[in-house]
């Protein structure tokens, strides 16, 4: 059986990693590709965790900035527009266009959503919150309701199982039965 356990935010990740594994759990870590998860990466190989059991976000060896860059610009969009229309509507919020996102030029979807929001700091959007679009996300999987992703975003998702499949053959393949 296979456990996954959420860490809801990048410090308890270490903590509940070092937890698990000390508990004799075989524990795999999912880390984005940014300063403090390299950081974190660092401490769990110190913590006798092997590079099979860290992994991070990927398609084809090419690293990923954060999970949400499993889904396709537009499918995420789509989360974002439906969660932010109505949190903003009174703040002038309206649907953002992929052009609009990505034109900022960061690593990621997310740094990207996060430039339009400080493009907006001025008509009261707060911070963008990946978390809020996150439920918004679980919440229509939880309901059986997907139509709104793509096959592209299917298929990359998939991606993502079969790297943690491979890193779990992997590590059964090097670490001796007990």
């Amino acid at each position: 059986p296979l456990n996954i356990v959420p860490a809801y935010s990048k410090n308890s990740v270490l903590p509940l990693s070092l937890f698990y594994h000390n508990h004799g759990y075989n524990t795999f870590v999912l880390l984005d590709n940014d300063y403090e998860s390299n950081q974190t990466a660092s401490q769990l190989k110190n913590n006798k965790f092997s590079e099979t059991q860290i992994i991070f976000f990927e398609i084809d060896g090419k690293l990923l900035q954060s999970i949400e860059d499993y889904m396709m610009p537009e499918d995420y969009l789509y989360a974002v527009n439906q969660t932010y229309e109505i949190k903003l509507r009174r703040e002038g919020y309206t649907s953002l266009t992929k052009e609009e996102v990505l034109i900022h030029g960061k690593k990621g979807i997310v740094e990207n959503l996060k430039s339009v929001w400080n493009d907006h700091s001025e008509d009261d959007w707060d911070e963008f919150d990946k978390e809020e679009v996150c439920r918004y996300i679980c919440g229509k999987i939880a309901l059986n309701d997907t139509s709104f992703l793509t096959e592209k975003t299917r298929d990359s998702i998939r991606n993502l199982y079969r790297l943690i499949a491979e890193r779990i053959r992997q590590y059964q393949n090097t670490t001796p039965m007990e």
